[in-house]
């Protein structure tokens, strides 16, 4: 079975070129001096290291405590303990986790479901031992890619990415009970009472279904472009869209109107990947994983810090651009507590931001950069020096359907 990311699928495909490139080491200078806005302010008081990549999917359980990430590529879970700001390589006795995508903890945290991609399941872990203690399989599974869970912790909701479907998993008949058909799913988000799910496609359309029902009882057609994830307030009425076009859109899930949109002012020539919300709902911040990376310096070397670009919720007016010294890359944000989040690097590591009581600044010390992330002078020559040749790597995203 293809990942929802190679040539064979439909969603976006990650390649890296390598180029030798005489006479490179002014182009990377200047590269490196101009990666991010001169305004970015460094922010973040705890780097946690992670030793792997492809850093794409994380979840936050309901009281905070762990924060679970996982990417297509490689076959690792890991479980980050906010409290101590460590991380966790999931133990996995059976080798049941293949091409992990987005997990749902249990109400009470203690139990993580994470849908695999490439097996056509859904791996179980227990949380207090990060191990690995069952699978859920069923027919109705073709590649699992996304999840959320009732609020009773009953029930499963699936998105299959091959199927284009959701598939509803009752956990405590230990069966798929229902499947419905839905768009190209990328992100999907559930109601805080468990009534409504609400699935966003690749392309921008959004699928309403109703759990108790189990159909979709409307489609919102959307912005349109191409949406690698989203993000909503506490309430999940407005659903945040930022696009690879460098547009932002803040939609009504009443009615699917555009309340609000910004579509000057992200990060120009570069991805926005995803979003988040700040708890008491008066930001949006937009991750970026194009910046945190040079275009002339191969970036599994050499990396520049990452950012996140800050917006007003009601009208997705401009505020600050924040620097990541940790974190390369930047593709998800999670809060965990009132004003504080982790901002984690496609490339590994996760580091912390923290905001005022209000929620409308944010403070904290700069940080040396760490594990995966980290080079220093001496290497860098030496790698400016081996041959003559700087490595470039071009990181493409193709949109395939």
């Amino acid at each position: 079975m293809s990942s929802p990311h190679s040539a064979e699928g439909k969603l976006l495909k990650k390649t890296s070129l390598s180029v030798a490139l005489a006479a490179g080491l002014a182009l990377a200078a200047a590269s490196l001096l101009t990666a991010l806005p001169a305004s970015a302010a460094t922010v973040g008081s705890a780097t946690a290291t992670f030793l792997t990549d492809d850093v794409e999917n994380s979840v936050v359980s309901n009281d905070g405590a762990t924060i679970a990430y996982s990417g297509y590529s490689n076959a690792d879970v890991w479980l980050l303990d906010t409290a101590t700001n460590t991380p966790t390589v999931v133990t996995d006795p059976e080798a049941d986790i293949s091409e992990p995508g987005l997990g749902s903890f249990s109400p009470d945290g203690s139990t993580l479901y994470v849908p695999d991609y490439d097996n056509g399941d859904v791996v179980v872990i227990d949380v207090a031992t990060a191990t690995v203690t069952g699978v859920l399989t069923s027919a109705d599974f073709d590649g699992p890619w996304l999840s959320k869970i009732s609020p009773d912790g009953n029930t499963l909701y699936v998105v299959d990415y091959t199927a284009n479907s959701i598939v509803t998993y009752d956990l405590t008949a230990d069966t798929s009970s229902s499947v419905i058909s839905v768009g190209s799913p990328y992100y999907m988000a559930m109601t805080p009472d468990g009534s409504t799910i609400y699935n966003m496609d690749y392309y921008g359309a959004i699928d309403v279904f109703d759990t108790e029902s189990g159909l979709i009882t409307e489609t919102f057609s959307g912005p349109t472009g191409i949406f690698f994830g989203g993000c909503t307030n506490a309430d999940v009425s407005v659903l945040y869209m930022p696009n690879n076009s460098d547009e932002l859109y803040a939609v009504s899930l009443a009615d699917g109107s555009i309340l609000a949109s910004n579509t000057t002012d992200l990060p120009a020539n570069s991805e926005n990947y995803s979003c988040a919300v700040s708890p008491d709902d008066s930001k949006v911040y937009v991750t970026n994983d194009d910046i945190g990376k040079t275009g002339n310096v191969n970036f599994t070397l050499v990396r520049t810090p990452g950012i996140i670009t800050e917006f007003a919720a009601d009208t997705l007016t401009l505020g600050e651009t924040y620097e990541f010294s940790g974190v390369a890359y930047t593709q998800m944000m999670n809060f965990y507590n009132t004003c504080t989040a982790y901002v984690a690097g496609y490339y590994g590591n996760a580091q912390t931001f923290t905001v005022s009581e209000a929620c409308n600044s944010a403070s904290g010390a700069a940080l040396a950069n760490t594990g995966v992330n980290a080079i220093d002078a001496g290497a860098l020559a030496a790698v400016l020096t081996f041959g003559g040749a700087i490595i470039v790597a071009i990181r493409r995203r193709l949109a395939l359907k």
